[in-house]
């Protein structure tokens, strides 16, 4: 499986777990996991990015048309919370940082 189809994988999974997985993430863990994981793939290829890029957006649009029924709960989750966890005061309280 190459490093696009393994990131797919993985972005779906962080997906499919909604909003509640990053609010109740600590962020210093969450960010180390992050940095693993896109140290774990070897196989990159600076000659296939471009490509690889192309099949990535493709898999990920066709997850999520496949996926649109079963994941609609989760989809209103993310949208009913994008307002709070777009916002300045979310962070700075996500991240532990004074105003």
């Amino acid at each position: 499986m190459g490093w696009g189809k393994k990131f797919t994988t993985h972005l779906e999974l962080l997906y499919i777990k909604g909003p509640d997985f990053i609010k109740n993430s600590e962020p210093e863990v969450l960010h180390l996991n992050i940095i693993k994981l896109s140290k774990s793939y070897n196989d990159q290829n600076p000659i296939e990015d471009k490509l690889a890029a192309t099949n990535l957006l493709t898999r990920w649009f066709k997850v999520a048309a496949e996926s649109s029924i079963e994941w609609s709960s989760v989809s209103r989750e993310w949208k009913n919370a994008s307002k709070e966890m777009t916002s300045t005061i979310f962070w700075q309280q996500y991240l532990g940082l004074k105003n």
